[in-house]
């Protein structure tokens, strides 16, 4: 078992997951999302190569368009 942080909120997995399979089992779409793990802001083009491991934290942020 794996235990991550995701916005301030733990978070178990029961398998290990890379980054951009555990955003598409939660239904996020990566267009306009910034996501910074353990403090590094990623690219989206690094999020498949990325795998959870036991204590990442995770911030998640969404675009929201205003003006």
């Amino acid at each position: 078992m794996i235990l991550i942080t995701v916005n301030g909120k733990p978070e178990r997995l029961d398998t290990t997951l890379t980054l951009k399979r555990y955003m598409e089992l939660h239904g996020v779409a990566l267009l306009h999302i910034a996501i910074a793990r353990n403090g590094v802001v990623l690219r989206h083009d690094e999020m498949e190569g990325i795998t959870l491991s036991d204590g990442d934290w995770l911030e998640i942020v969404h675009a929201v368009g205003g003006g």
